[in-house]
């Protein structure tokens, strides 16, 4: 984004507007090569990390409850949930492609209304 202090409305030199649509080529750019990563968790979880195919960890937002979508570069992503409330983890792989949308999901194991019982003693 070009920065200056001229008002709105105010004539650029031809370098000053260059400079901008060099930017703009370049956001550009830099969007084609981001795809979406949709992760979900049944029946819900938290996104605990997404590590790239480095180990590197992505950046999450606060709210990293599922249904989640993140913008990310194109490439391979190991993705951990966590349920609220078991605190039980599982590990999904994701593939993220330049200009689309990747889905990744996991399920948590549940358990049936005679499993609830006996557990509870019941």
């Amino acid at each position: 984004m070009l920065k200056t202090s001229k008002p709105l409305g105010a004539i650029y030199s031809p370098a000053e507007t260059r400079v901008a649509d060099l930017q703009k080529q370049r956001d550009a750019e830099l969007a084609a090569q981001n795809g979406e990563l949709l992760i979900n968790a049944l029946p819900w979880g938290t996104v605990d990390q997404v590590l790239d195919a480095s180990r590197k960890p992505v950046g999450l937002p606060d709210d990293r409850t599922t249904p989640l979508r993140l913008t990310l570069p194109a490439g391979s992503y190991y993705v951990t949930l966590r349920h609220p409330r078991s605190n039980k983890t599982v590990s999904a792989f994701a593939r993220v492609s330049a200009g689309k949308r990747s889905e990744t999901s996991a399920s948590f194991p549940t358990l049936s209304a005679e499993e609830y019982l006996k557990n509870a003693g019941l």
